[in-house]
């Protein structure tokens, strides 16, 4: 219901929906992943980071949950601890790149090299990723001019289904632009 009432633009439904099932399941963690992304949504960096982290109790090798965890802890002003995290994840496999990137240890070219695929439907959704969190870096970095550009590379990229588009979506409407 929740993902419903979100597309729809039914921000506060949606946020109440998912309130009323982590009430009912609070043991189910994928309802704080959810939530989080939500939060990042309406700019609630805090409360997102606090969610993702929550969200990794189960499985802290998500590698993708440790990447949306460090966009909320950075977009919070908060430390990143993704050095740490990185050092029992497997950064061979998709998203690994992502964080190789994040960490220095590959540059932009490289990552955009890694996320070429033979298979179309790869190709898409890493191009997506890494053009969103390429942005989340350069907006990090305070070089909104890049972020802007990446972002919007990602909103155009991104299926609809993907959290790095609703979220791109909202951080271009922070730099005053219109997705």
């Amino acid at each position: 219901m929740a993902v419903v009432q979100q597309r729809r633009g039914e921000i506060d439904a949606a946020m109440a929906s998912l309130n009323q099932a982590i009430g009912l399941d609070p043991k189910n963690f994928g309802l704080y992943r959810s939530r989080a992304f939500l939060y990042l949504e309406i700019g609630d960096v805090q409360d997102a980071a606090s969610d993702f982290s929550r969200s990794l109790e189960p499985n802290p090798r998500d590698r993708y949950v440790q990447l949306w965890l460090d966009v909320a802890r950075r977009r919070s002003a908060q430390p990143s601890q993704l050095a740490e995290a990185a050092k029992g994840l497997n950064l061979s496999a998709w998203p690994g790149p992502i964080i190789k990137f994040y960490l220095g240890e590959i540059t932009f070219s490289e990552l955009m090299s890694k996320a070429d695929d033979a298979d179309p439907s790869k190709l898409n959704g890493q191009m997506c990723t890494a053009n969103y969190f390429a942005g989340e870096l350069a907006l990090a970095e305070k070089d909104s001019g890049k972020a802007a550009k990446l972002l919007g590379d990602a909103v155009n990229i991104c299926p609809e289904s993907f959290a790095a588009s609703t979220v791109a979506r909202a951080e271009l409407r922070s730099l005053g632009m219109n997705p």
